[in-house]
């Protein structure tokens, strides 16, 4: 009988696996809208490797390099992305053993409001600008030249076209996240319902055994 052989262990060994995660929450996720109870959860560890006579056996080590989760949805992108440049968005919780800190709420809703407010505040110092350019003009009693006339109406023209342009990007752009964040809200529900149906399912086998 031969007993099994552990072999030293070298910095290039190591496994990675993923497990579908129950949270007793939802949690924020980083690069997501919507939180998630069933995050996907991708660790990478040294690995242990056992030999008896010519098989080979590899098990997770006791060193925790990093620790990933990603929502369903985000799982679903990184399984189909493939070279697509920047990489899928997701939440690193552990580092060499060392938890990270909680993951900030974001809201493309309040991303959206600050912007909206900047490009306000951009429309009235425009027309403040304008409005003080006529004041002066006023204020100094003298007939404006044709020519300041024609200035003050080529800035004014071009402020309104501006402002109008800004204004209806922000909102086209506020659309189209929130199309995204309703698809991916869609999404994680689904991916939340077909795992339960999963466990019920399951679980009935069980009890009808």
């Amino acid at each position: 009988m031969h007993d099994y052989e552990q072999l030293p262990e070298k910095d290039y060994m190591g496994t990675i696996g993923w497990s579908k995660m129950q949270c007793g929450g939802a949690q924020n996720m980083f690069g997501s809208e919507i939180k998630t109870n069933t995050p996907i959860r991708i660790s990478i560890t040294s690995a242990h490797v056992t030999r008896r006579e010519s098989d080979f056996y590899v098990s997770p080590g006791d060193k925790h390099y990093v620790e990933v989760e990603l929502t369903p949805v985000q799982w679903a992108e990184f399984l189909t992305s493939g070279n697509v440049y920047g990489g899928v968005p997701c939440t690193i919780k552990e580092v060499s053993g060392k938890r990270t800190s909680p993951v900030e709420p974001f809201s493309v809703a309040e991303v959206y409001e600050v912007a909206t407010e900047e490009k306000f505040s951009e429309f009235q110092e425009g027309a403040k600008r304008i409005e003080q350019r006529l004041q002066n003009a006023v204020d100094s009693g003298k007939p404006m030249r044709k020519t300041e006339i024609q200035e003050i109406l080529h800035e004014l023209k071009c402020f309104r076209q501006n402002s109008v342009a800004n204004v209806k990007y922000v909102k086209d752009r506020f659309k189209e996240e929130m199309t995204g964040v309703v698809a991916k809200a869609k999404a994680e529900i689904n991916a939340y319902a077909e795992r339960k149906l999963i466990e019920t399912g399951v679980q009935c086998l069980i009890e009808a055994k």
